[in-house]
């Protein structure tokens, strides 16, 4: 699951970031954060095409951010596509950002 904002530092956008990983991944569920109405457009069309896209406007809550990542990876499921598994830690994100308490990828705990 690959988290890109339209702005990016050093010239590069979440498109060109996008773009890059599609040269080799064309499942991993990307979701775009965005304030930008043109690019709003863009990420329509991806969404369309049946990849694995989805986007959520700024501002949000942690509450909607969680929302929205849940609801990207349901929809790859129902489209009977397997996604990749994670092999390294995740970070568990709460009310305010990340914890610093990693846990590994397929246990599903935080301890």
């Amino acid at each position: 699951m690959i988290s890109l904002d339209y702005v990016l530092p050093g010239g590069v956008t979440g498109m060109d970031v996008y773009h890059h990983i599609r040269e080799s991944n064309q499942r991993a569920p990307i979701l775009f954060t965005l304030g930008n109405i043109e690019f709003l457009e863009t990420v329509k069309e991806l969404k369309q095409a049946g990849t694995f896209v989805d986007h959520i406007p700024k501002p949000y809550s942690n509450e909607d951010y969680a929302h929205a990542v849940d609801q990207l990876l349901i929809r790859g499921k129902k489209q009977n596509s397997p996604l990749p598994r994670t092999t390294g830690s995740r970070r568990h994100f709460h009310h305010g950002g990340a914890r610093g308490d990693e846990y590994p990828a397929n246990n599903g705990t935080r301890d």
